[in-house]
């Protein structure tokens, strides 16, 4: 939002010119992003070749992000397949998994499955920070084979 509004909106505008320019930001912004939502609802993305094993997940993805950020979680998909599961630590409501990708080995991050509360959590906070599930959780997902994107990676508005 502060990238747009450096562009409309000058230090030495007036107070009358500085509202009006705050409003033709943000309504240029509504558009934009009315624009997405009608693109996601009314197509759909180009989505890999059948043959992939993970075209359950680039469907599911398609269906439930609008396309921009489709575009980001299909790159962390197709990511995902260097990295492994090194080791798998069990305790009383939570399975913890250390990722490793190959051929450098141990990477350090940590996907943590709350079997709960049903969600998956990255050490590499990109879910948190960015609102979309990283290759490390992808992988973590196709290790112990959950078809379904969880409910609680999904960001709702």
């Amino acid at each position: 939002m502060n990238s747009c509004l450096k562009k409309f909106v000058k230090a030495e505008y007036p107070l009358r010119e500085f509202i009006s320019s705050t409003d033709l930001t943000f309504s240029k912004m509504r558009h934009t992003e009315l624009q997405h939502d009608y693109t996601s609802k009314h197509t759909s993305p180009q989505l890999p070749p059948r043959d992939n094993a993970l075209q359950i997940y680039y469907e599911q993805c398609g269906k439930v992000f609008t396309r921009e950020l489709y575009y980001k979680v299909a790159e962390q998909i197709s990511k995902k397949n260097a990295y492994y599961i090194i080791n798998c630590q069990d305790e009383a409501t939570s399975h913890i998994f250390s990722l490793g990708k190959f051929p450098q080995g141990d990477l350090g991050y940590k996907v943590t499955q709350n079997l709960l509360q049903q969600y998956l959590n990255c050490t590499c906070l990109l879910f948190k920070t960015n609102g979309y599930p990283c290759r490390y959780i992808w992988a973590v997902m196709k290790f112990i084979g959950i078809r379904i994107i969880p409910d609680s990676l999904i960001i709702k508005r």
